[in-house]
């Protein structure tokens, strides 16, 4: 379960930090980067991340950590009271031992609505100490380079490197050849490196770079600064309640490290890097005329809901979904619904100020909206008291199928690829035997979803979908090995030292929905000797694992599938959800039988 909180800035300013913190019992561990939730970010792209543990690095940064969550949540739009619970718990020293004595904040540097520039902490770190050379890496920058020319002065640093991206930079021509000899411009990218085939044969490809450091060099060491924060006004230089959020990680070690451990993931080439000579975009406005801020979107039984915020002057007129334009349904006081097929990714409200067309901002970074889209699993309403409480949800109408672009070859090969990597991991004896039963819980709910949505998004056939599941189903829930007539499930439950312990770990209406879509997404119908295998397989799981099934009543399984199906369809087959009794009273029919 997740919750999609919304976090207000300024207009013209962005929510922009990067961080996980993993908050355990025992032992803790936060990430701070550069790298956006997205594909590109977590996988595709050059990113930065430091990472620090408490067994290894102490408390100092898990405290800076906190008290920036605080400061975040001054800014929240939804009830603060429920969001502020959930974080302090993360750090509550009654269940987490690391947070018994938590030593004082360090290493951290962020800003959210309040407090010195990010260029000021930076300016504090290093004191007044001379510097001899500055690296920035960052893919974008003021159109006049104005923020880079700040912070050289600043940190008085007498010579500078900047790492930018031939074509993927909005660094223009103009602005570098204004900056003068003591900046050294530097084409630099990063090449992602993927194993493909079943050769084992390595890939690689230019991806993009976007990674933001800046490295000081003093002597033989080097103090580097990395996070989320580009090269700009709005993220460096801005104090007070403007400017963007940001977050960064500070530490200083001997140049021969920074070399191997920063430089060396890049591919630094001593030529000029190709770069753009007219602005992409303007510049966001911040005079709070003609503006539009979503606050909140929230996506459910086919329904988009908006909350925003805009001039008086501006009014809504559609917004773009995907790209595509959506007429408003229904509208009210800083708020607007669509209605939709099926679950989107990236929304922009447009509106008419005095005949111009206002649009919200999109993000900066990689043209994705900064503004969170919820699907409804598990996520608060608008306008909710904040508490996580089920309710009946009518499902959508049947829809037609809509017109899609196929997949690519490259998505195909991809897509299958990861499918088959999947399989192979469930499937295995040695797997299957000794995961913890938690883990195993959850690997079968990603692996319910990726499938489903690898057969949505037209990356594997029906056929690849249905072996595939064949793969995994059989020694799961019908022969775990060679002629045994059970699987690893049922072996495993009836094995383990205290079974309750064993189903209460493992089960959750979460799973049943899961497994139940999943199963509901292959063929009603087969005629093979595989389809009649994976009938019994269904067949068994369910009659032998009643209390796998049978948790939270089937009113909430029902609702919970429903959820899955419209967060992995591409429009007709979610009226498959309709199906669900009557599938389902068919498959447990025969479980009395069965169970022997």
């Amino acid at each position: 379960r997740y919750r999609v909180v919304p976090v207000t800035m300024k207009p013209g300013f962005r929510f922009h930090p990067k961080a996980v913190l993993l908050s355990g019992p025992k032992a803790a561990t936060l990430l701070v980067g550069s790298g956006n939730l997205t594909f590109g970010g977590w996988r595709e792209n050059g990113e930065v991340w430091c990472r620090y543990d408490t067994g290894a690095d102490g408390t100092g940064p898990f405290a800076g950590f906190r008290s920036y969550m605080r400061e975040i949540i001054e800014l929240c739009v939804q009830p603060r009271e429920a969001v502020a619970t959930e974080v302090e718990e993360a750090f509550d020293p009654n269940t987490r031992t690391w947070a018994v004595d938590m030593t004082a904040p360090e290493f951290l540097l962020g800003r959210a609505g309040r407090g010195g520039s990010m260029l000021e902490q930076m300016q504090g770190v290093l004191g007044a100490g001379a510097a001899d050379h500055l690296y920035v890496c960052a893919p974008y920058f003021d159109e006049s380079a104005e923020a880079l020319q700040a912070l050289t002065q600043a940190l008085k640093t007498p010579s500078s490197t900047i790492l930018v991206q031939s074509k993927r930079t909005n660094l223009l021509s103009a602005a570098a050849a204004s900056l003068g000899s003591q900046f050294s411009l530097k084409a630099a990218t990063f090449e992602h490196k993927e194993t493909v085939g079943s050769d084992g044969d390595e890939r690689t490809h230019e991806a993009l770079l976007h990674a933001k450091f800046y490295a000081v060099q003093r002597g033989g060491e080097v103090t580097i600064f990395a996070g989320s924060a580009n090269c700009s006004h709005a993220a460096l230089t801005i104090s007070g309640s403007a400017g963007n959020a940001e977050l960064m990680t500070h530490a200083t070690i001997p140049g021969a490290e920074f070399e191997r451990a920063i430089l060396d993931e890049v591919i630094v080439e001593h030529v000029q890097p190709e770069l753009g000579a007219e602005p992409t975009e303007a510049p966001p406005t911040e005079t709070g005329k003609g503006f539009i801020r979503i606050r909140a979107a929230r996506m459910e039984a086919g329904h988009i809901q908006v909350a925003y915020h805009a001039d008086t002057g501006t009014g809504i007129i559609r917004a773009l979904v995907d790209d595509s334009p959506l007429e408003p349904i229904d509208r009210g006081d800083g708020w607007v619904t669509f209605q939709a097929s099926q679950p989107r990714r990236i929304i922009v409200l447009v509106g008419s100020s005095d005949g111009v067309d206002v649009r919200s901002e999109p993000d900066e970074d990689e043209g994705v909206s900064a503004d969170c889209v919820s699907d409804g699993a598990g996520s608060d309403s608008a306008d909710g008291d904040g508490d996580s409480a089920d309710s009946v949800i009518a499902l959508p109408k049947a829809i037609p199928r809509p017109t899609l672009p196929s997949a690519s070859e490259e998505d195909r090969k991809r897509g299958l690829k990861i499918i088959k990597q999947v399989t192979k991991r469930l499937a295995e004896a040695e797997f299957l035997s000794e995961r913890p039963p938690e883990l195993l819980a959850a690997d079968l709910k990603v692996a319910a979803v990726l499938f489903r949505a690898g057969l949505a998004e037209a990356w594997i056939s029906e056929q690849e979908f249905f072996d595939a599941t064949l793969a995994i189903w059989l020694p799961l829930f019908f022969n775990a090995e060679g002629e045994e007539s059970t699987g690893w499930l049922e072996q495993r439950y009836l094995t383990a030292p205290k079974r309750q312990e064993f189903a209460e770990a493992i089960r959750s209406v979460e799973l049943a929905a899961a497994l139940g879509c999943w199963a509901l997404s292959t063929p009603a119908k087969g005629d093979s000797p595989e389809h009649a295998r994976f009938d019994l397989a269904s067949a068994l799981g369910v009659a032998r694992l009643p209390w796998l099934w049978q948790t939270g009543g089937n009113e909430r399984v029902a609702k919970e599938i429903a959820e899955v199906f419209a967060l992995t369809s591409r429009g007709d087959d979610i009226r498959q959800a309709t199906y669900i009794p009557t599938r389902r009273a068919a498959s447990v029919e025969p479980t009395e039988a069965l169970r022997a």
